[in-house]
Formats: structure tokens, C-alpha cells, sequence
């Protein structure tokens, strides 16, 4: 069977700092689907990443799953449930309803627990498919808590950004028309949409059309890739320069900021909480790594004292309000790529305990994903 990829979610204490290395706790999570888009959009889309939400739930695609196809799956903290859908299904993104974000071979939907009308008291995952053109393809890239999705529409070879309001498609491309080329990343509760068009990160607003969030200064283009809630919300993304190296910046009051990446030649950021933390990454001239911004100090995610070492995290994907970041990397044992939970183990002298989404610190605990013959 082929190896494929992992999930991993680093739970941060609601409160703390991570000003120094912190303990971790990891839970393996076991093996998860990571494809690659092909196109000429394949660097920026979001496809096959891990979401999770405030409750803690965690969702992406494994092929682990009864089909033998790729499979998406939600994972509530103790239990995984498959999304069986027609043919092949994934999952990107969930929201604070537990409506999941996915696809199967019908195309892209929003998934839902339904209690099963012919056996009572059991439960199953219907899909809700969203409005998607039959001479084109579109991918959902997240889903707000009204169930509103923000993503992207492909007529070949070109793209659009996209907004779906109960199901509904609505094209942001030209508005105003400043490229053909466009693609939606995020979406936060009061509809705003971030995402990129031609060279400009933007941030689109229904009514308003799309605001150009700017360049970082001397640099040549932007792509927006992350929103919160907070106030009139942060948007955090990448600003590149005329070599075409990337900057992690984050728009706040209507003027963009770099985050802090001293010594670094290359930085990226991806997704925003609601406290202000930032999840991306960073490479130097021999090294790169998955990174997070809190009260703007970078911390590389690579260097903190884990409770197994080891594990190497490569990418990160997502990350809600208690701080619990998704992303992939590879397990010190069979040397893959697996999911795991960070946890950060409280300081000496804290006694409080964590517990998010019904998740309770533990170790040895076996991968939730297990290996089977499908």
C-alpha cells in the first residue's frame, strides 16, 4: 500500500505564551492522504489539508478508510469517522457546527452527521453538494460557521475565486477586474473572503467587492491566505519580492506588516486564529521549518522539547482559537508521514489540566488511523 502523508495538531494552552521551549505531548494520529494539485494553479490552492475547529475536530483524507479510494474523515478527539461518499471523498476544512468541507467524485460539498431514518439512533455523513459548473471544476477552501464556503472555480487554464452561500456560487472575478486569475483561501463569520487576484492578496466583502490589501514595501506581489474574527479582522499571507522570495505579513487597520523573520530568506504564513496567532513557516539558506507568531515573536515548531523525539513537522495547516494547529510530518518509529497532537505540557507548578475537545493528555497512545488491507 502506498505511504501517504500525516496530520498533526499542536493543542496550545488557552492563555499561555510560548516564549521558550515548551514540552509537548504528541499523539500519533497515524497515516493521512497529502496529493498534490497538477495545473497551473497547483501552488495556490488549498487541496487535501487538514482542518480542524473549536471543538476540536480534526479532518482531512486517509486511505485507511472501508473505500478503496482515498477516503475523507472527521475525528472528534476519540473517534474517527469515515465520509463515504460516491466513489472517491476528502475533507479540507470543518467548522464550529461540525459541518465538514469536502468532495467526493460528484463533486465538492459540505458533509453532515444525519441520523439514519431507517435504523434509529444511528448516525450517518450526508454530503450537500455545492453549486459546481459541469464544464468546469471548483474546490472548496474553507467553511465558516454559517455553512458559506470560500474557494476557487477552474475553467481551463484559468481560475476564479468563489463564494457559496447555501449553496449558491457567486464568481468574484471582476470585481474590480484586475486579472483573470483568481483564487479564494478563507473566509471568516461575517462573510469576508480573502484570497488573491492576479498579483494582489484581497480581501473581498459582499456588496464592497474586492479591497487590494497592498504589497509589503518594494515587493512586487501578495496573495492573502488566512482570516480571523477578531474585530475588523487580521488577514495574514505571503508578499514576495523581485527574486520572488516570499514574506510572511499580516494586514491589520488597513495597512500590511511584515511578521518577524530575522535571518530567515524565505517566510510564509497561512492561517490566523482569533487570539492573533499564526501559523506558517520558514527556510534559511540550510534549513526550513514549520513555524508559529505569537505576540509576534517567531517560534520555530522544530525546536521545542517533544515527550517523544524525533518527529520532524513539515508542514502546518490550520490552527482554531485554543491554539491547536494541523499540518504534516514525519514519525521517529516508521520514519513516515503521520498525524500527530502536540499538546504543551503545562509549566512546573501549573496544575490546571488540559482537556480540548474532550482530549485528555496522554502518552503511548496508538495511532488513531490504523493500517489496514482495503
Amino acid at each position: 500500500m502506498k505511504r501517504i502523508g500525516f496530520v498533526f495538531l499542536v493543542v496550545l494552552l488557552a492563555g499561555s505564551h510560548l516564549c521558550s521551549a515548551v514540552d509537548y505531548e504528541i499523539i500519533d494520529l497515524g497515516e493521512i492522504e497529502w496529493s498534490e494539485m497538477i495545473g497551473p494553479w497547483s501552488s495556490l490552492v488549498r487541496v487535501s489539508n487538514l482542518g480542524i475547529n473549536d471543538n476540536g475536530w480534526v479532518v482531512g483524507s486517509t486511505e485507511e478508510g472501508p473505500s478503496p479510494d482515498n477516503c475523507g474523515f472527521a475525528w472528534n478527539g476519540s473517534t474517527t469517522d469515515y465520509l463515504v461518499g460516491g466513489g472517491a471523498s476528502g475533507a479540507c476544512d470543518i467548522n464550529n457546527s461540525n459541518q465538514v468541507l469536502g468532495w467526493d467524485a460528484m463533486g465538492p460539498g459540505i458533509f453532515e452527521k444525519v441520523q439514519n431514518p431507517f435504523l434509529p439512533g444511528t448516525y450517518h455523513w450526508q454530503i450537500n453538494y455545492l453549486e459546481n459548473p459541469r464544464e468546469h471544476f471548483s474546490m472548496g477552501s474553507a467553511i465558516n460557521d454559517s455553512g458559506h464556503v470560500a474557494g476557487s472555480l477552474f475553467p481551463t487554464p484559468l481560475t476564479n475565486a468563489s463564494f457559496w452561500k447555501d449553496g449558491q456560487r457567486y464568481d468574484l472575478a471582476g470585481t474590480p477586474p484586475w486579472h483573470e486569475i483568481a483564487g479564494g483561501f478563507d473566509i471568516n463569520n461575517s462573510d469576508q473572503l480573502v484570497g488573491y487576484c492576479g498579483d494582489r492578496a484581497f480581501l473581498w466583502e459582499e456588496g464592497l467587492g474586492m479591497q487590494d490589501l497592498g504589497k509589503l514595501d518594494g515587493h512586487v506581489s501578495a496573495v492573502a491566505r488566512g482570516i480571523n474574527n477578531a474585530g475588523s479582522c487580521q488577514v495574514v499571507g505571503d508578499s514576495y519580492d523581485q527574486a520572488g522570495q516570499s514574506h510572511a505579513f499580516i494586514w491589520q487597520n488597513d495597512t500590511m506588516a511584515p511578521l518577524a523573520d530575522t535571518g530567515c530568506d524565505e517566510s510564509w504564513a497561512v492561517r490566523i486564529n482569533d487570539n492573533g496567532d499564526v501559523i506558517g513557516g520558514f527556510s534559511t539558506a540550510s534549513n526550513s521549518s514549520v513555524c508559529l507568531w505569537q505576540d509576534g515573536v517567531l517560534i520555530d515548531l522544530n525546536t521545542v522539547e517533544l515527550s517523544e523525539l524525533g518527529w520532524v513537522i513539515e508542514r502546518a495547516d490550520d490552527i482554531n482559537n485554543a491554539g491547536c494547529i494541523v499540518g504534516y510530518g514525519t514519525n521517529p518509529q516508521s520514519q513516515d508521514y503521520h498525524g500527530f497532537v502536540m499538546i504543551p505540557i503545562p509549566e512546573p507548578g501549573t496544575f490546571a489540566l488540559l482537556a480540548v475537545g474532550g482530549l485528555i493528555l496522554r502518552r503511548n497512545v496508538k495511532p488513531v488511523l490504523t493500517n489496514r488491507s482495503v
